[in-house]
C-alpha cells in the first residue's frame, strides 16, 4: 500500500510540474508576443492602420489576461486549492470573463472590417474613421463588461474551486446558457459567415495577383487557405471562454472559467491575429488597395 501511495504521489507531482512548466511557457509567450505587437504598432507608422487598431486592442486584452489570469492559476496549482478568498474570486472571475469576451468580440470586429475591405473597398475609408473606430473599441469593452457583471449583482455567482473560480450553475442555469450564446455561438457564427463570404469573393478573383507587405507577390489561393485555416482553428478548439458541463449529482449546468483552457485560447488568438495581419497585407492589391489611415496612437 505504501508503494502504491508513493507512486500516486510522484505521479501527481509530475503532472503538477508539467502543468506549471506549461503555464510558464504560455505566460512568457503571452507577455512577450503581445508586447511585441503593441510596441511594433506604436513604433511604425506603416502599421498604424484601422485594422491594426483592432489588433492592438486584441493584444492589450490578451496581455492583461496573461498578466492577471495566468499567475493566479500558477499559484493555485501549486497550492492545490483556492487561497485568495471570495473577494478576489469575484474580481478575478469578472476580469477573466471581461478580457476573454473582449478578445473574442475584437476578433469579430476584425472579421467585419476585413469583409468590408473586400466587399466594399471604396466605402471602408468613409465608414472607418479614427473616431468611429475608437467608439467601436470602447463599445466592445462596455459590451463585455455588461456580460461579465451579472454574477456580481445576483444573476449567478462566482464560486471558488480547487484552483480556479467557476460560475455556479446551480444558482442560474440561464446565465450559463447566456454566456455560451453571446461569448461563443454568436461570435463563431459571425466569423464563419464573414470568412466564408471573403473566401467566395476572393475565389472570383483567383487570377488577380495580390500584393503583400511580407512577400512581393501573394496569390488569392494562398490567402484563401490562410483565412480558411484561421477559421478552422477557431471552430476546432473548444469554447474559448466557458464550457458547460453537467454535474454528476444533478442535471444543472455549470460554466467554468477555463484556466486549463487558457493555452488553447492563446494559440487561437495568435492564429487569428496572424491571419488578420496577413489578410490586411494581402488585400492591398490593385483592385482593393486603399491608403492606410494613420491613427493617433
Amino acid at each position: 500500500m505504501a508503494l502504491i501511495d508513493n507512486s500516486e504521489t510522484q505521479s501527481s507531482e509530475s503532472i503538477i510540474t508539467i502543468k506549471l512548466i506549461y503555464l510558464f511557457i504560455c505566460f512568457l509567450l503571452g507577455v512577450v508576443g503581445n508586447l511585441f505587437v503593441i510596441i511594433s504598432i506604436k513604433k511604425y507608422k506603416k502599421l498604424q492602420t484601422i485594422t491594426n487598431f483592432f489588433v492592438l486592442n486584441l493584444a492589450i486584452s490578451d496581455l492583461l489576461y496573461s498578466l492577471c489570469g495566468v499567475p493566479v492559476i500558477f499559484i493555485t496549482t501549486v497550492a492545490k486549492k483556492w487561497l485568495l478568498g471570495n473577494f478576489l474570486c469575484d474580481a478575478i472571475g469578472f476580469l477573466n470573463t471581461l478580457l476573454l469576451t473582449t478578445s473574442i468580440w475584437t476578433l469579430v470586429m476584425i472579421s467585419i472590417n476585413r469583409y468590408l475591405n473586400v466587399a466594399k473597398p471604396n466605402e471602408v475609408k468613409i465608414l472607418y474613421t479614427n473616431k468611429r473606430t475608437t467608439l467601436i473599441i470602447i463599445g466592445v469593452w462596455i459590451f463585455s463588461a455588461l456580460i461579465s457583471i451579472p454574477p456580481l449583482i445576483g444573476w449567478s455567482e462566482f464560486k471558488s474551486g480547487s484552483n480556479f473560480c467557476t460560475i455556479n450553475g446551480k444558482k442560474s442555469k440561464s446565465y450559463s446558457l447566456f454566456l455560451v450564446l453571446l461569448v461563443y455561438l454568436v461570435p463563431l457564427g459571425f466569423l464563419c459567415g464573414l470568412y466564408l463570404q471573403i473566401f467566395f469573393l476572393l475565389n472570383k478573383h483567383k487570377k488577380i495577383q495580390i500584393r503583400s507587405n511580407l512577400d512581393p507577390i501573394c496569390n488569392s489561393e494562398h490567402l484563401e487557405k490562410q483565412l480558411t485555416f484561421g477559421n478552422a482553428v477557431f471552430s476546432s478548439i473548444p469554447n474559448p471562454v466557458h464550457t458547460v458541463r453537467s454535474s454528476n449529482n444533478n442535471k444543472s449546468a455549470k460554466i467554468y472559467l477555463l484556466p486549463e483552457a487558457s493555452p488553447p485560447i492563446k494559440i487561437k488568438l495568435i492564429f487569428a491575429r496572424n491571419g488578420a495581419i496577413e489578410a490586411n497585407s494581402a488585400l492591398r492589391n490593385q483592385q482593393f488597395r486603399r491608403q492606410p489611415q494613420n491613427l493617433p496612437l
